[in-house]
């Protein structure tokens, strides 16, 4: 999973990769989980982690105003979502061993967005035109 929002007081940094285990639905907004770094470190437990799950319910019904209906929901909830395909910025600085970035070529800004892609590959970058 990919957070995203800070939240200093959790230990939690927009683009962080995190792992949550036990998770355990409270209502339709809301779960709770036990949350580790990517390299191991307990962030939260499952009492202490209330995390926001419309970022995860609109890949299994897409609400197009579920954010305006969430907004304030949000505010103090731990927010993620899948991280096994994301954008050059959400990757927030981060490297990544491979890299496949997909140049439509229509972006008046891909000269950044390109450099962007590039900046995070380590070993293995696919521009796909």
């Amino acid at each position: 999973m990919i957070c995203l929002k800070n939240d200093y007081d959790r230990g939690l940094i927009n683009g962080m990769f995190v792992k949550m285990d036990h998770a355990t639905k409270l209502d339709d907004r809301r779960f709770v989980a036990m949350i580790t770094s990517d390299e191991g470190v307990l962030i939260d437990r499952p009492s202490d982690a209330p995390c926001y799950s419309g970022h995860y319910s609109d890949h299994a019904e897409y609400d197009k105003e579920r954010h305006e209906k969430d907004w304030k929901w949000k505010r103090h909830l731990v927010e993620s979502t899948f991280g096994y395909a994301i954008t050059v910025h959400k990757a927030q600085g981060s490297g990544f061993r491979s890299v496949a970035f997909w140049d439509d070529g229509l972006r008046v800004d891909r000269s950044k967005l390109l450099y962007t892609a590039i900046t995070r590959a380590m070993d293995t970058l696919i521009i796909i035109q």
